[in-house]
């Protein structure tokens, strides 16, 4: 059996303009920037697919009709702890017209902070000076899957997109329990909570078909518009199987440029395979193991790292897990190692009972010896974007 995300035709750039033009919760967007001088916009960056670049120019041209020259407008890759972006992603993330005439820049997670004070669950809010100080706030996301916000988009852009690391680490150690496609949880309700402080003004999210284009797009209040794109990407992401598989095939794609990303898929094909079964994580993770901020050596004892440790431990000791790439060196998997864009030490991420094996010949030889002829195989091929919902 395959189970794929329902594949919907993508919009055509007036049905994009006039979902941005109507938006949810609040007037439009050239009604707020009016007598504005300055604005910033947040993207996610190059680990989510999102398509800015079919987005970003409505924006402009909204922004341009209040009087917001382009010279006034920023772009900010709302990395999170990621790495920082390069030209080439930033060129494909935002479209070659506007990378050429709009200001980019990376989100630095270790400098140049506004301070906002406390969210009730605590958490100290130090945000992106560059967006604090914009008249307008704006940001894009892809309502994909999240283990823990149970959704990306809407808030989620500025948190953990453009906070400081200590921010973000606080915020993701209020993660309890799992909130897959489930986005009243107390991870996501912080996040909005320092959204609502901060004061974003206007956001779109992006529901994307298995071609990566916008399929839904739903504008406006940061918190209306995303409940209102939650609905659709449940109806999208959300797939029906009929019961557990003993060998789940799951493809990484499209969040898929390192291990630590691909991860997202592993936690997915969980709900897809019975206890005592084998997943197989088919990766490109063209970067190896990846980078995180709070996956380093100064973070080896923070609670979010050692709670994703547990739980892929956990995964590994009621199911064998395989992860299949050629992209990811042996000593790399379970190893510290320096990524190319950073000098700091990445801590190995997968336990030591999940192996790597390549090439795919290898894999089916292990399969079949662990598993009758008539095993029950499912296969995910957008992993990273299904949620399998098995009624049992």
């Amino acid at each position: 059996m395959c189970a794929s995300p329902r594949n919907l035709p993508s919009l055509k750039s007036d049905e994009i303009a006039e979902a941005i033009g109507n938006p949810i919760g609040c007037g439009t967007l050239s009604e707020l920037s009016k007598g504005s001088k300055t604005a910033a916009i947040v993207v996610d960056d190059h680990t989510r697919p999102t398509p800015a670049y079919e987005i970003i120019p409505h924006l402009l041209k909204e922004l341009a009709d209040s009087g917001i020259r382009e010279d006034n407008i920023t772009i900010i890759a709302g990395l999170g702890g990621h790495r920082p972006m390069t030209e080439q992603e930033f060129e494909l993330k935002v479209g070659r017209g506007v990378f050429k005439h709009v200001k980019v820049v990376n989100h630095d997670y270790t400098s140049n902070f506004v301070y906002y004070g406390k969210s009730k669950a605590g958490v100290p809010i130090w945000l992106n000076r560059t967006f604090a100080e914009a008249d307008v706030k704006l940001g894009i996301g892809g309502l994909i899957p999240h283990v823990g916000a149970g959704y990306a988009a809407g808030a989620k852009i500025v948190l953990p997109g453009i906070c400081s690391l200590e921010t973000i680490r606080l915020n993701h150690e209020l993660l309890s329990g799992k909130h897959l496609g489930n986005v009243e949880n107390p991870l996501r309700h912080d996040i909005e909570d320092v959204a609502r402080i901060i004061g974003i003004d206007f956001t779109v999210n992006v529901v994307m078909n298995l071609d990566l284009h916008a399929c839904g797009v739903f504008a406006g209040d940061f918190l209306k518009a995303h409940r209102a794109g939650v609905k659709m990407a449940k109806e999208v992401y959300e797939v029906p199987i009929p019961e557990k598989a003993d060998v789940t095939l799951v493809s990484a794609f499209p969040v898929d440029a390192d291990l630590i990303q691909s991860a997202k898929a592993l936690y997915h094909s969980i709900e897809a395979t019975k206890a005592g079964g084998t997943i197989v994580l088919f990766t490109a993770s063209p970067e190896g193991l990846g980078f995180h901020a709070l996956y380093t050596y100064e973070y080896r004892n923070c609670r979010v790292f050692q709670e994703d440790l547990k739980k892929l431990a956990h995964m590994a000791e009621e199911r064998e897990i395989i992860v299949c790439s050629d992209g990811v060196k042996e000593e790399d998997f379970h190893m510290s190692l320096s990524t190319r864009y950073s000098n700091e030490k990445v801590l190995s991420y997968y336990p030591e009972k999940i192996k790597l094996v390549w090439p795919p010949e290898r894999v089916l030889k292990r399969i079949s010896g662990r598993h009758r002829p008539d095993a029950k195989c499912i296969i995910l091929p957008y992993g990273a974007i299904t949620i399998p919902r098995c009624p049992v």
